[in-house]
């Protein structure tokens, strides 16, 4: 076998592990929060960067989702479920 030929049959491996990793993280995060969900509204004075949908979470653990943010005043209101 040629050289061309091995160092594309290592660049195919390549792409197909790194397609393969890149699937399951992005199965991974956009997996479902299980169980029962209970929602909550809370007023924060910097909200910069939060977004609807972000995920809320707890020692880095994915417990919920931001549902909303929106004005309240001078303040920003975030309606979340967790």
């Amino acid at each position: 076998m040629s050289d061309i030929a091995k160092s594309a049959l290592k660049l195919i491996a390549f792409l197909v592990v790194v397609a393969g990793c890149t699937t399951f993280i992005v199965t991974a995060l956009r997996t479902p929060i299980p169980g029962d969900k209970v929602t909550y509204d809370a007023v924060f004075t910097d909200v910069s960067g939060l977004f609807a949908g972000d995920s809320v979470r707890m020692s880095g653990v994915a417990v919920g989702k931001v549902e909303t943010v929106s004005l309240d005043g001078t303040r920003a209101r975030v309606h979340f479920t967790v």
